[in-house]
């Protein structure tokens, strides 16, 4: 607990975060490790990680932008992945422009990051379904849109298969009903 108190107040998530490319690949995927178990790591029955992001969201967009460096792609996914575990973090991104990212991000010619932005595209979807339905009931104009014309009608059959599954996860959820029966009368 004192460990990850100390690792949050001296700001070292940033500095790792920043440095991550300067680091042997061994020692990428043991910061990468680090960062994601801190993000589960309670204090006092609290996780901190969600406090310290909260007050430094910018850290996302550095993880986001992540994705376009063919090295360090993975890394920042997974990363990014935990921290949207944290539902301040999850709406943060939602309401951002960098959701719209991830309709590129999925179909780069690299599969292992296209996979990997695909799961990221899944779990910002999924994971909090409150925020989601709120996000998809003031944006579903231009977001089905953009999925319907990037995703599904995608030239990569396995895009197109991710997307459809994905959409039925979303459009299944009892959370997002009302969205659902717009989507479908459409």
């Amino acid at each position: 607990a004192q460990l990850t108190q100390e690792f949050f107040k001296a700001d070292t998530l940033r500095r790792l975060l920043t440095s991550l490319p300067n680091l042997n690949l061994e020692a990428r995927k043991d910061a990468t490790q680090v960062v994601a178990n801190l993000q589960r790591q309670q204090v006092n029955s609290r996780l901190i990680a969600a406090d310290y992001l909260e007050s430094n969201i910018d850290l996302m967009d550095f993880l986001v932008d992540g994705f376009e460096n063919t090295d360090m792609a993975l890394h920042y996914g997974t990363m990014f992945r935990e921290c949207i575990r944290h539902q301040i973090v999850a709406k943060y991104v939602l309401d951002s422009e960098h959701v719209k990212k991830f309709f590129y991000y999925i179909q780069l010619p690299n599969f292992d990051i296209a996979a990997d932005a695909a799961a990221t595209f899944k779990e910002l979807l999924t994971r909090h379904k409150s925020t989601v339905a709120e996000f998809l009931i003031k944006n579903e104009d231009w977001f089905f849109a953009d999925y319907n014309s990037k995703l599904l009608e995608s030239s990569n059959y396995i895009t197109r298969r991710q997307a459809i599954k994905l959409l039925g996860d979303i459009l299944l959820d009892r959370s997002n009903s009302a969205v659902m029966t717009k989507y479908v009368s459409s």
